[in-house]
């Protein structure tokens, strides 16, 4: 099995692909080291929002709606499930009546602001969650709205936010990739630090760190970041 590297090693091997880091060195330079950390913990918050990360997606939550509740505040409606590292985004949501899972269609704000009635009761259809609020702070909107004396649970899946990896010591910090992803890492890691924020290679070099990077990127979008092919439940269950 291939080794899983901690931020520190990421890091260190990164250093060592622009030169910042000789073979011969005893330890990486700590200035260096934690420059390095933070465009490390950048890259891989962006890369999380804009990739559907399947090792940041826990296990489906079940959560019961409430009679005639027509909002929630996220954090209070999964409560102790909430995950530590916070929500990125909801992927899917569903609706459960009689063991039976409904797929809710995720409104953008003006979609659910076109809405002419939102007291309108029944069987949820269609869910909103206002992301420009704090996160702390968070609402998720259910149309329509679930009537007096039905009961309703509600089915999400999410993804985390990506762990803090500038938070010593990161010697044993984890970067909460699998294996697969760290050649990936190290490569675009190396791109970002070698064009100015620790060392400034030459164009051609970095063009070839960013085109390895995103070849390996590509592979890893290709065949290692997909759900592997099951018999398809007659359950949803989103992930």
């Amino acid at each position: 099995m291939a080794a899983l590297l901690s931020v520190n090693e990421i890091c260190e091997r990164a250093l060592r692909k622009i030169g910042a880091y000789s073979i011969n060195d005893t330890a990486a330079d700590p200035e260096e080291l934690d420059e390095t950390s933070i465009w490390l913990d950048m890259m891989v918050g962006e890369l999380t929002a804009v990739e559907r990360c399947t090792w940041l997606v826990p296990d489906t939550l079940d959560k019961t709606l409430t009679a005639s509740t027509a909002s929630y505040v996220l954090k209070t409606l999964l409560g102790t499930d909430y995950p530590a590292d916070g929500v990125l985004f909801i992927t899917d949501a569903y609706i459960t009546d009689d063991d039976s899972d409904t797929l809710l269609k995720i409104l953008t704000r003006k979609q659910f602001e076109d809405i002419a009635d939102k007291t309108t009761t029944g069987k949820p259809e269609k869910v909103y969650i206002d992301r420009l609020a704090p996160e702390a702070e968070r609402e998720i909107f259910f149309y329509p709205v679930p009537g007096a004396g039905t009961t309703y649970t509600v089915r999400l899946v999410l993804q985390k936010h990506s762990a803090d990896l500038t938070v010593a010591p990161l010697a044993v910090k984890r970067h909460g990739f699998t294996r697969a992803w760290q050649l990936f890492l190290v490569l675009a890691l190396s791109a970002y630090i070698g064009s100015g924020p620790v060392r400034r290679l030459p164009k051609e070099e970095r063009d070839d760190m960013k085109r390895d990077a995103t070849d390996s990127l590509a592979k890893l979008q290709a065949s290692f970041n997909v759900e592997v092919f099951q018999p398809q439940r007659v359950k949803a269950y989103g992930v």
